[in-house]
């Protein structure tokens, strides 16, 4: 099925989609607000999952290797850290829903 379209020539301006870096820097960032806005708990759960999985890959470093990298207490905060962005998602998660 075809769908018949007239497309009009440009009477002033440019077009603002241009080679390079410069559109995706405008629009990445929108788009990342974007999905923020409307799926949070989903954004941050990812988020916060990748923190304590960082944090138990360093328990299993320091348990198989018998060293530390940044010492111990960058476990602790990989895996705090890791929580407390999942309960942020949850908070705005309830903030969102509250708004619909």
């Amino acid at each position: 099925m075809e769908v018949s379209t007239i497309f009009h020539e440009r009477k002033k301006g440019k077009s603002f989609i241009k080679k390079g870096i410069k559109y995706p820097s405008i629009v990445i960032p929108t788009m990342l607000r974007m999905y923020i806005h409307f799926k949070p708990l989903r954004f941050f759960l990812e988020v916060g999952l990748l923190f304590i999985i960082l944090g138990v890959l360093a328990i299993f470093w320091i348990a198989v290797f018998g060293e530390t990298f940044f010492g111990d207490a960058t476990i602790t905060i990989l895996i705090l850290l890791g929580f407390q962005i999942i309960f942020f998602g949850l908070l705005a998660d309830q903030i969102s829903f509250k708004r619909k």
